[in-house]
């Protein structure tokens, strides 16, 4: 019996999400005995077929590492735009955990609460004119960039 697994970085937190795969060799008690593991670090689910990893690897195993750019992004240009007495990094931070929190608390999807912040001619759809506008949107960049990692997470499971 093989399980493959991809927890990710916030295991150390107890907020992990893991995916499971395993082979046709093992049995409900391996089974078992694997998700009593897992749910120890956070959540989990199986995944039925192995290749299906390798997207999860790049979506949640280096998912944080995005938030994380994010957040020093935000802390960055904050100090660029002339915030130099207050602590950018707590202010990006404090952001993105309330704005994680929201996301977990509300049945909406991420679309969903994103609108709800995006008034109609307000600052945050002026911002979205600039991130959806061109041929290099955010969303292009980080499809290109996760699919990068999908295909380096493929040479390693070789």
């Amino acid at each position: 019996p093989v399980i493959r697994t991809m927890p990710n970085l916030a295991a150390s937190e107890g907020s992990s999400v893991t995916a499971l795969y395993g082979n046709s060799f093992i049995d409900d008690d391996f089974k078992l005995l694997t998700e009593n593991i897992f749910s120890k670090i956070g959540e989990f689910f199986w995944v039925n077929n192995e290749d299906d990893i390798d997207i999860i690897t790049a979506i949640s195993g280096s998912g944080p590492a995005y938030y994380f750019y994010l957040t020093e992004c935000l802390s960055s240009i904050a100090k660029e735009m002339g915030l130099k007495k207050i602590d950018t990094n707590k202010l990006a931070k404090i952001v993105a955990k309330g704005s994680s929190d929201l996301m977990m608390s509300s049945s909406k999807t991420a679309n969903e609460l994103r609108e709800n912040v995006t008034s109609k001619g307000g600052t945050t759809e002026a911002a979205f004119e600039i991130l959806e506008d061109s041929q290099k949107t955010f969303y292009t960049l980080l499809k290109n960039a996760i699919e990068n990692a999908v295909k380096r997470s493929k040479e390693l499971s070789n």
